[in-house]
């Protein structure tokens, strides 16, 4: 905000002496036209920083910059085999809340790399005005690998789970809160489920790496902040 008033008040000193110097001779300058110049620069210039966002749904890969930041999900995303999404520092990422507490899920079938700084986290959150667990499904790895560091992840049922074997995956230094199934006051039905985890993986997960991680705020009734699972081999 700083950077894109620097041209406004440079703008407005111009004019703060209320005369113009023409061929030497000082021809009065209105100071309301001085005050109108400035006004009109902040119309056309501080509402587009204001309302700065990206709304993204289905396939997603590249970049994604904290210029386009924040990053609003209209409908579920997805990696596709092959395709990396890399997410900067500093961006946030919303998922818009569906009808019906129907979930928003990010499927990862490629590669998510999501690596903030302790001072620079990227987040991943609900873009409601009144957040709630269940907001968004979670991050749903199918074989894909994910790197996160420094990732906050909040309002989701939830946060990552590894259906097939994945690799690599390494979480690090990552917070997951407010997590669950947890039904809106006021609003009837919606999927009720015991479990809403951090972090669920099965068994066969070999390459799963998870360090210095915060799980606060499960509301399902058997939540956990890491559920790993295990199947008994048939034969």
């Amino acid at each position: 905000m700083e950077k894109v008033l620097l041209p406004i008040v440079s703008i407005l000193k111009c004019f703060s002496s209320q005369s113009v110097q023409m061929d030497r001779i000082s021809t009065p300058f209105p100071a309301y036209l001085c005050a109108l110049v400035g006004f009109l620069c902040f119309v056309m210039i501080v509402p587009a920083v204001l309302v700065a966002q990206t709304e993204v749904q289905g396939d997603v890969s590249g970049v994604w910059t904290v210029e386009g930041s924040p990053y609003i999900v209209l409908d579920s995303l997805i990696i596709l085999e092959g395709e990396q999404l890399t997410i900067e520092p500093g961006v946030e990422v919303r998922f818009e809340p569906q009808e019906e507490q129907l979930p928003t899920y990010f499927y990862n079938f490629g590669f998510l790399e999501a690596i903030g700084t302790e001072q620079d986290s990227i987040i991943f959150t609900s873009n409601a005005d009144e957040p709630w667990p269940w907001d968004w499904g979670r991050i749903w790895v199918f074989g894909g690998g994910v790197s996160m560091s420094y990732v906050s992840l909040s309002y989701m049922g939830n946060g990552i789970e590894f259906e097939r074997d994945c690799s690599p995956v390494e979480i690090t230094h990552c917070r997951f809160a407010e997590y669950g199934y947890r039904n809106r006051p006021g609003v009837p039905g919606g999927m009720l489920r015991p479990h809403g985890n951090g972090i669920r993986c099965e068994e066969q997960h070999q390459n799963v790496t998870i360090t210095d991680c915060i799980f606060t705020n499960g509301y399902s009734s058997r939540s956990e902040g890491i559920r790993i699972e295990y199947f008994e081999n048939p034969e």
